[in-house]
């Protein structure tokens, strides 16, 4: 198993703040590889720049 440190990951969100918030809590617990992806163009890029173990996608509920 990989610890934090040598894992990768990408983290998608439309939401800059949600975005820089997941980011901050990953290198909380060590994961120093932490790509951000707005869109789904993004999320490509990152896949083939990054090889990311995991993709975090936050999903904005329904506007009240």
């Amino acid at each position: 198993m990989s610890t934090p440190v040598e894992l990768t990951i990408l983290i998608c969100s439309a939401n800059p703040s949600i975005a820089r918030t997941l980011r901050m809590a990953a290198r909380g617990v060590g994961i120093r590889s932490v790509q951000l992806a707005a869109n789904s163009q993004q999320i490509i890029d990152g896949f083939v720049t990054a090889e990311p173990h995991c993709l975090v996608v936050y999903v904005d509920g329904p506007e009240k």
